[in-house]
């Protein structure tokens, strides 16, 4: 990964996009990181008890079958938070209380890990009060940069430091259900957006650990475990979820839709909607007659169709060649060719010198969408 220069990096890591801020009531204090629960009268019930190098937040993978590997994240499990006074925890407010720990405070400190001095919310939070993700993109070069500087580069214990972060992060996105795919609470789209920029983070601090890990001269005993593997094996979901996700590739489903995406295409990605949704495309055909399996809106009837030429009211017509020339050209093993003169007489070519330029897919619209 190239470092970033001058805070632009030359290629983003992602898509950037705005979520709300709605932690307003419950801010990141700038403390320590770890007790910031405890400050809020929050109580975590979850935690990572790492077992071996190459296991996951909470799951175990030595002995596990590829299926139930697999399967093992689509469970119900206890609730992972609670409150001290008693009151139930909602939705809202527990989507603002990871936002304000995980992503302010985490950023927070992994930067401090780093050496880098930055504020997150003088970075991250705009005029109109909206975050914007766009900052992270080069972070995990600004975070490296600044552990050249500190002299922290390729430092296992730094490594270490970080990682139990991440992970942590990672842990407390876990998706919570009450029963099979019946999550534990119902979120708003900006809710969804919320975990997702806090996802993005976590996969942005993988990222600058990757640049340890490659750094010239790095090296690793097996028991220390510095490869690719540790890292992807511990932030990647690996058969579990991340709390709204799934919930935010329903409510932006209907945004394709409204966005000119064919029900047969979101059928197709719609484990990607959430980063579909990102993308700025053109409305081009009407989808209203297609569905998740046909799109209609692109089937031609040659009924209806009618060519277009290059100058409008022109009759000219088709020219071709007999199937029995090609048919003939293939029985003997070879690649029929088309010869066209300037005159536009067509005849076919079979020898193998013959040169020749090879089109696919000859498509053409109507200007009119």
């Amino acid at each position: 990964m190239p470092l970033a220069t001058e805070g632009v990096p030359p290629r983003p890591e992602f898509i950037p996009f705005t979520v709300p801020y709605l932690c307003t009531l419950l801010p990141w204090d700038h403390k320590e990181f770890w007790t910031f629960p405890e400050r809020c009268g929050w109580v975590v019930l979850a935690k990572d008890i790492p077992c071996h190098i190459l296991c996951p937040p909470e799951v175990c993978l030595r002995g596990l079958a590829s299926e139930d590997n697999e399967n093992q994240g689509r469970v119900p499990r206890e609730p992972m938070f609670r409150l001290v006074n008693s009151q139930p925890v909602s939705a809202s407010s527990k989507a603002a209380f990871l936002q304000s720990w995980l992503f302010f405070g985490g950023l927070a400190e992994i930067s401090e890990l780093c050496g880098l001095e930055t504020n997150v919310k003088e970075e991250a939070v705009r005029e109109d009060g909206s975050i914007s993700t766009a900052w992270l993109n080069g972070l995990p070069g600004r975070w490296f940069e600044a552990c050249l500087k500190t002299r922290r580069a390729g430092d296992k214990a730094v490594m270490e430091k970080i990682l139990k972060v991440a992970r942590h992060c990672h842990l407390m996105l876990s998706e919570e259900l009450v029963d099979y795919a019946v999550p534990m609470f119902k979120y708003t789209y900006d809710e969804c957006r919320v975990f997702q920029s806090v996802d993005i983070m976590i996969r942005i601090i993988g990222l600058h650990l990757l640049l340890h890990v490659y750094m010239p001269g790095f090296e690793t005993t097996e028991e220390e475990g510095w490869y690719h593997g540790r890292v992807l094996h511990s932030l990647d979901w690996n058969g579990r979820y991340c709390e709204g996700m799934d919930q935010l590739t329903r409510l932006t489903g209907d945004d394709l839709e409204d966005q000119g995406w064919c029900e047969s295409e979101l059928d197709l990605y719609a484990d990607h909607a959430p980063y579909l949704s990102l993308l700025t495309r053109p409305r081009m055909r009407d989808h209203s007659d297609c569905d998740s399996i046909v799109c209609n809106a692109y089937q031609t009837d040659e009924n209806t169709y009618r060519t277009l030429h290059v100058e409008q009211g022109c009759e000219c017509d088709f020219i071709g060649v007999g199937n029995d020339a090609l048919v003939d050209v293939l029985a003997a093993g070879k690649i029929p060719k088309l010869v066209i003169s300037v005159e536009l007489d067509i005849r076919v070519e079979s020898e193998d010198s013959y040169p020749y330029v090879a089109l696919s897919h000859v498509c053409m619209f109507s200007p009119c969408f």
